[in-house]
């Protein structure tokens, strides 16, 4: 994760992310899927469906006054580029199902879209200060995250029972930039900026 430091050291910081989307119905689906796994009464805090997304950056904290600057990448990156399929199917679970920390849902890159995107805004936020992401680009909706060993081996099992599971497809459209505030009562997402993709 890189942080922009620059000499406005007091300046306030937000934490933000580029990320898509996922219509309303397909959420619901989603939805549905966790309500299944959260029966299995695991260890495990799940986020909440108005947050996930698939996320394409993750910026961490940076000073507001540099928003405009990744703003103005962002959307050169997006330039372009027109709406692209993907499709909502299968699960798993990060490293592995043996020893599961992070359960989620797969997105498959129809059409290279996400990939294009992602590689792009690698390219130009590096010259901000940005990292580009050393692991492969997967992505992925983030169904919860595991805290401890109570119902791992339940979990583990239904999560595999569920590699074949298919929410459905849609074309992305717009991609985003949200500001990511940590409350008591979970993360609130605010956009900042949001861009069309245009045929």
């Amino acid at each position: 994760m890189a942080a922009i430091r620059g000499k406005e050291a007091l300046m306030s910081r937000v934490r933000a992310f580029i990320a898509c989307d996922i219509p309303d119905l397909f959420l619901e689906k989603i939805s549905s899927v966790q309500d299944r796994l959260k029966g299995l009464d695991a260890d495990v805090t799940w986020t909440k469906t108005g947050g996930i997304h698939i996320t394409l950056k993750f910026l961490g904290d940076i000073e507001e006054g540099y928003i405009d600057k990744v703003a103005a990448i962002f959307e050169e990156a997006s330039k372009g580029q027109t709406p692209f399929e993907i499709s909502i199917k299968g699960s798993g679970a990060f490293p592995n199902l043996k020893n599961p920390r992070v359960v989620w849902i797969g997105v498959e890159d129809v059409a290279n879209g996400l990939s294009k995107l992602q590689q792009g805004l690698d390219d130009r936020l590096k010259g901000l200060g940005f990292e580009p992401e050393e692991r492969e680009f997967r992505p992925h909706l983030t169904l919860g995250r595991v805290r401890g060993s109570r119902g791992k081996e339940r979990l583990s099992a239904a999560v595999s029972e569920l590699r074949e599971v298919e929410i459905g497809s849609f074309a992305v459209d717009r991609v985003i930039l949200y500001k990511s505030e940590l409350k008591p009562t979970g993360a609130v997402y605010t956009k900042l900026r949001e861009v069309i993709l245009k045929i």
